[in-house]
């Protein structure tokens, strides 16, 4: 294949291809839209290009099977070409599945009996399939099985060659015994899960009886002089099979067996016998046929009585009625003799007349298959007449007067078929204004006109039940509105919804349908909202809610759950506020206010901009802020050995002194902080002590030297002290003074040898 398809592509013109079905080593499968037709296709695209002699071949089987139409038998539109690549274009069935053995046999003959029923039909019209096997079987979305690919041999899959028959395989003309060795090989496969081999006993999980196991060994014989004939016989003895009823499948088979032609041995044969030379009678039956013709013949020609011969016209075209002259009598006047223009003249007019008879018996059926019987009575009946009239002329030879007479009929047939359109336009405008004002007897005329007219038309087929079901859909609106006004509201639902459904269009059903509902639907809803707001009264927030959830689904465009779930959603923040305010009072009140924050952040999560919250939060972060400070100092008074730091820690001082009613944790930070600052600049006097050997130094203050006991004067701070000697490890103190506090001596000696 030359041509690559993509979805959306235009292909030959016509065809807009939607997506790819399946794939396969031959052929691309694809769903595509007949843009002239507006109907779905299916179409087979080949890989390969065909050869003349096979593309010729597939082109008369398709057209050989025009006129095989069945709602089982998917249709084969033609084979055509575009760009190089040879394609086939069918009906488009909706899939499911192809068929397969799964499930009990009962199972798999519900849909095997369709595909039986289907080829009997193609049958008896002279088509065969002749590929017949499960991956052309499928099950449509109704689930219903249909055969595709009647006639051509489509899919290379395998296990496929089981079901062909010797014929087939050896490239012989399929005819209707190959389908009954196919349909053979599906049957066993059914019952026993296995494939039929020539000399294979019969072994099967079920109770088969021995004449049904006879019949699908006949279906399987490799002679097709041996299957049955067709298949109706075989459809009968599966369903008594499936039934149950084995007494019934051996009557079957037994008057099936009496009635079988004997069996032909053709075993010397090295060619399959085709269809033609089936119907060729045996020499023994010929011969016998022949002896009888010979006995009726002697008896024919010694009892039939003198005759003049009968006269044949030599026009192939026509053929003269043949007629059996009287005995000629004494006393008969003699007959006029014709001239020869006068016997061509009656010649072409007895032509005429015989062409013209049969276009009127043809007008007469084109009009009855439109049913203008019913709905032109008149003229059909005067059509009728004319050509009763013009039979009795033809009769009395008299041409002329059958050839007006006929040509009467003709026309005014002709007038009933060429106002077809109006009356059809006229009864839709009839029939729709009938089933509106509830005329039922009107509307049903008028549909049964047009049903007439065009058969089967789904629209025309829904209108006409409507009709005939108007009745008792008025009915039931009536019964409906009387149990209505006793305010029994579900049992006149009941009555509409019956009405409903027997005519969905019909409007008084609609609207009393409708109107019930909504009644109903008010009720509950207004039930479900009394419920809601009285649990919400008792804070019982989940029954509320659920209360008014459901509400909202009977009425979905109403407000007012909505607003109640609102309610609901702010009793529930309030209440969870409250919460939070009683905890904040107990975390204020501990100056924990760590648990303040968080409490006061939770508040502002459930309500932004809550004042309380908002200005409670800023406090509350101050006061963190305030404590950091205070307990910086308070910890760590060393800290103000600096003027600046100091002057910090006073300025901390006097923030918190502002505090109002501070609390007792405060009041404490506030007393430590102020002893402290008290004591920061009162001197505190210390001894240093040393072994005269190693140099003393206070940092940040001064270096002492070598020494062995000096006192000195500082402020309350931290302060390092470092000792050095010259082949001796540094050694190194941090003092920490505090006023108020005596501090003992402190020795500073470098002991450690490095």
């Amino acid at each position: 294949m030359t041509t690559t398809l993509t979805e959306g592509q235009i292909f030959s013109a016509k065809y807009t291809m939607l997506h790819r079905i399946a794939e396969d080593d031959q052929c691309d499968c694809w769903l595509a839209l007949d843009t002239e037709l507006n109907e779905r296709v299916f179409l087979r695209v080949f890989k390969q290009d065909l050869d003349n002699e096979i593309r010729q071949s597939i082109s008369q089987i398709i057209n050989r099977q025009r006129g095989l139409l069945h709602a089982q038998i998917p249709r084969i539109y033609a084979l055509d070409r575009f760009d190089d690549t040879d394609f086939i274009a069918s009906q488009y069935i909706r899939s499911q599945a192809e068929f397969n053995h799964a499930g009990d046999f009962a199972e798999q003959w519900q849909l095997l009996r369709q595909a039986a029923m289907a080829l009997e039909f193609a049958h008896g019209l002279g088509f065969a399939h002749g590929h017949l096997h499960p991956h052309n079987l499928l099950i449509d979305n109704s689930g219903n099985i249909q055969i595709t690919d009647f006639g051509i041999s489509a899919s290379q899959k395998k296990q496929i060659s089981q079901y062909l028959s010797p014929q087939v395989k050896t490239e012989h003309a399929a005819d209707a015994s190959d389908d009954i060795y196919s349909f053979g090989q599906l049957l066993f496969r059914g019952l026993t899960g296995k494939y039929w081999r020539d000399g294979q006993t019969f072994e099967s999980n079920l109770p088969i009886p021995e004449e049904f196991q006879q019949l699908l060994i006949s279906m399987l014989s490799d002679s097709p002089y041996n299957r049955p004939r067709d298949l109706s016989t075989v459809i009968e003895i599966v369903d008594a099979y499936v039934a149950g009823d084995n007494d019934k499948v051996e009557a079957i088979v037994s008057d099936f067996s009496r009635v079988q032609p004997e069996t032909v041995d053709i075993s010397n044969r090295s060619t399959h016998i085709f269809p033609r030379e089936r119907n060729l009678v045996s020499a023994p039956i010929a011969l016998a046929g022949l002896f009888l013709l010979v006995i009726l013949a002697f008896f024919v020609f010694r009892f039939l009585p003198e005759a003049e011969p009968i006269i044949v016209a030599e026009d192939a075209g026509s053929v003269s009625t043949p007629t059996v002259a009287p005995t000629p009598q004494t006393d008969a006047p003699e007959e006029k003799i014709l001239t020869p223009l006068e016997i061509a003249r009656l010649k072409e007019l007895e032509e005429q007349g015989s062409e013209i008879a049969t276009r009127l018996l043809r007008l007469q059926i084109e009009v009855e298959d439109i049913g203008g019987q019913i709905w032109a009575k008149e003229q059909y009946s005067a059509a009728l007449n004319y050509g009763l009239e013009g039979d009795a002329a033809y009769r009395d030879k008299a041409f002329e007067l059958a050839l007006g007479k006929y040509q009467q009929g003709v026309t005014t047939l002709e007038m009933v078929l060429d106002s077809t359109e109006s009356v059809s336009l006229q009864n839709q405008a009839i029939g729709r204004q009938a089933l509106e004002d509830g005329d039922s007897a009107l509307a049903q005329k008028a549909f049964t006109i047009l049903n007439a007219i065009t058969p089967r038309d789904p629209e025309i087929l829904a209108s006409l039940e409507r009709a005939e079901n108007l009745k008792q859909v008025q009915t039931l609106i009536k019964n409906g509105e009387i149990i209505e006004r006793n305010e029994d509201l579900s049992g006149a639902l009941s009555f509409f919804e019956q009405a409903y459904a027997l005519d969905p269009e019909w409007a008084p059903a609609h609207i009393a349908r409708q109107r019930i509902k909504q009644k109903i639907a008010n009720a509950a809803f207004n039930d479900k909202m009394s419920i809601a707001f009285s649990a919400l009264n008792k804070k019982e927030y989940a029954t509320a809610r659920e209360a008014f959830l459901e509400a909202r689904q009977i009425l979905p465009d109403s407000d007012e759950p909505k607003d109640g779930l609102e309610q609901i959603t702010i009793s529930e923040i309030q209440d969870a506020i409250g919460s939070h305010q009683q905890e904040l009072h107990q975390y204020v009140a501990d100056e924990d206010w760590a648990e303040a924050v968080i409490g006061y952040e939770a508040v502002l999560d459930l309500s932004p901009g809550t004042t309380f919250a908002t200005q409670g939060l800023s406090y509350a972060q101050a006061r963190i802020t305030l404590d950091k400070e205070l307990r910086r100092f308070v910890s760590q008074p060393g800290l103000m050995l600096t003027d600046s730091a100091l002057t910090e820690a006073k300025a901390v001082l006097l923030k918190a002194a502002r505090i109002k009613d501070p609390g007792k944790k405060l009041l404490d930070q506030i007393n430590r902080l102020s002893h402290f600052i008290s004591l920061a600049r009162i001197p505190i006097e210390i001894e240093l002590r040393s072994d005269n050997k190693t140099e003393v130094t206070v940092n940040r203050v001064r270096n002492f030297g070598k020494l062995a006991s000096t006192k000195l004067e500082l402020y309350p701070g931290t302060y390092t002290i470092v000792g050095k000697r010259r082949g001796y490890r540094d050694v190194r103190e941090e003092v920490i003074l505090r006023g108020g506090r005596p501090v003992r001596p402190i020795l500073i000696s470098c002991t450690e040898k490095i």
